[in-house]
């Protein structure tokens, strides 16, 4: 989550006129994230969070996230769901940008200090009961984050990228062109809908247990494998970009509870290692060159992905 469209008290009273949701007591934008614009509101009925919709979400895609979040919801998932206004509508444009009222859920991000393989093992059951459910969901999304987004990101970011780490814009490239050459045909492996974004700041804890799961906004219909290694690397590196063994048994054994992985997915957990580390150092990478100045967002450092990527280059996870 993050800031930046900032808006006031006014905006929010006037988009709440909509709503039966009483009336605006404070709204407090949130700092964590990068993506969208997050506020906390407070209103006389309750706690909610509003989102402002940015770059990279397009709006054509929000009946399918919040179709998906209502899906696992009935599933015993527990998510946040939309608010509808008075007269049944989902998004409402708030300084430009399409808005949505989020329902509040309860609890807290593990700071990255406190996680552990008990932890681990409760985020990978999860993603394995969310990947038996994206195998019935009867909803598609192409992944827009996917590899021709990594080449504009690439090619975007070229000439700057050596600013960051001499070197970088080669070591990006050559890293495209093979995962390109080696990427899997959509029959080899398993597919459904996926989360795509599992990272800690998603997964929330209430008295050390798992209390639920937001932020669905790169949710589309992609490799299971590949799901699972952007959350390993998010959940079982330290702070050195090492894997962390008893994190990494943890995660697998509490995924296969849930979700059995097939021969296939296993050989090709290397392979989406290091495609999961690119896309986020990539994504990263624009961030933190391109970032508003003004906006209220603490841009996250691409070398920590680079890191992981290239652990995984000389690594086979599979095999630890």
């Amino acid at each position: 989550m993050a800031v930046y469209t900032k808006i006031d008290i006014a905006d929010a009273r006037e988009l709440l006129s909509h709503y039966e949701l009483g009336d605006v007591t404070t709204l407090e934008g949130i700092e964590q994230g990068v993506e969208n614009t997050n506020y906390h509101l407070h209103t006389t009925t309750g706690r909610y969070i509003l989102t402002l919709f940015e770059k990279r979400v397009d709006p054509v895609n929000l009946p399918f996230f919040f179709a998906w979040t209502d899906y696992l919801a009935t599933k015993g998932i527990t998510c946040p769901h939309i608010v509808r206004d008075a007269d049944g509508a989902m998004i409402r444009n708030v300084r430009g940008r399409p808005a949505a009222v989020i329902s509040f859920l309860d609890g807290d991000p593990l700071p990255h200090g406190k996680i552990n393989p008990v932890a681990c093992g409760e985020v990978g059951a999860l993603l394995g009961k969310m990947h038996k459910l994206g195998q019935k969901f009867d909803q598609t999304r192409d992944n827009s984050m996917g590899l021709p987004a990594w080449k504009d990101l690439a090619a975007r970011t070229a000439g700057r990228a050596d600013d960051v780490e001499k070197g970088l814009a080669h070591f990006i490239s050559t890293e495209i062109f093979q995962l390109e050459k080696e990427w899997p045909s959509v029959d080899d492996l398993p597919r459904g809908t996926v989360h795509a974004d599992l990272f800690p700041d998603n997964v929330f804890f209430k008295r050390g247990k798992l209390a639920g799961v937001i932020d669905f906004y790169f949710s589309c219909t992609d490799f299971f494998v590949y799901d699972l290694m952007l959350t390993a690397n998010a959940w079982c590196f330290d702070s050195r970009q090492h894997l962390l063994a008893s994190r990494w048994d943890a995660f697998i054994a509490g995924y296969e509870s849930a979700r059995k992985l097939t021969k296939a997915e296993k050989a090709y957990m290397q392979f989406f290692g290091r495609a999961a580390a690119l896309r986020i150092a990539l994504t990263r990478l624009n961030d933190f060159l391109f970032h508003p100045h003004d906006a209220i967002v603490t841009p996250k450092d691409p070398v920590e992905y680079l890191n992981i990527l290239r652990w995984h280059q000389n690594h086979d996870i599979a095999e630890k």
